[in-house]
């Protein structure tokens, strides 16, 4: 019924790759604020289990997504999702702006040019190369940053942050999408990196909406 042996996400490391046997599930929940406004609820509307040569997970949670977003065709939707699905972001799914993670190591690019007159040749789908996220991070000079009040699962927490739209290329090679570079001011943590399709958002709502997921 769809069992198998998959990575699991919690034991795996970067240097080692734990399985499991069990289902891969896709689900997909509705961000709820409780009423006493603690951290807030996910409340499960579908799942879709993956299975072995079937479907990929992005193509379940794309399904998903767009069926929630038939039933309502006036709503605007917030998708928060893991690194895994980041790639949604060129499925230019209806009404839906997705917040997700940024891998420190992507490959950006400024949009590319527009053609001039009597331009030979094929038209570039690529500007210039921008440093990674974590290159970009590191050598980002200081005033650069900015402070940031966040709340995140019902805690205050303060960050300095950076964003910049780009283009990134393997997740969406026709639209710009916002990066967002985000630190720890005491330097407890390592940066983190994320990106969404809203090129209108903050940085404190792209923190929110992913740290809620």
């Amino acid at each position: 019924m769809g069992a198998g042996r998959y990575r699991d996400a919690v034991r795996s490391t970067g240097a080692k790759t734990v399985t499991a046997w069990g289902l891969n599930i896709v689900v997909l929940a509705v961000y709820v604020t409780p009423p006493s406004n603690g951290e807030p609820w996910a409340v499960p509307i579908d799942l879709r289990v993956h299975r072995e040569h079937g479907p990929t997970l992005n193509d379940l949670a794309e399904a998903m997504v767009r069926e929630v977003a038939a039933w309502v065709p006036d709503y605007q939707f917030a998708l928060m999702a893991d690194g895994a699905y980041a790639p949604l972001a060129k499925r230019h799914i209806p009404r839906t702006a997705l917040y997700s993670r940024m891998r420190r190591s992507a490959a950006l690019y400024t949009k590319p040019q527009a053609r001039k007159k009597g331009q030979r040749g094929r038209p570039r789908k690529k500007g210039d190369r921008l440093p990674s996220p974590q290159h970009w991070a590191d050598t980002l000079p200081k005033a650069q940053w900015q402070s940031a009040q966040v709340t995140i699962r019902g805690k205050h927490q303060t960050r300095l942050v950076s964003t910049h739209p780009v283009l990134w290329y393997e997740s969406g090679p026709d639209q710009l999408v916002l990066r967002v570079l985000v630190r720890n001011p005491a330097g407890h943590e390592h940066d983190d990196f994320f990106v969404t399709t809203d090129l209108m958002a903050t940085a404190v709502t792209v923190l929110e909406h992913y740290g809620d997921r």
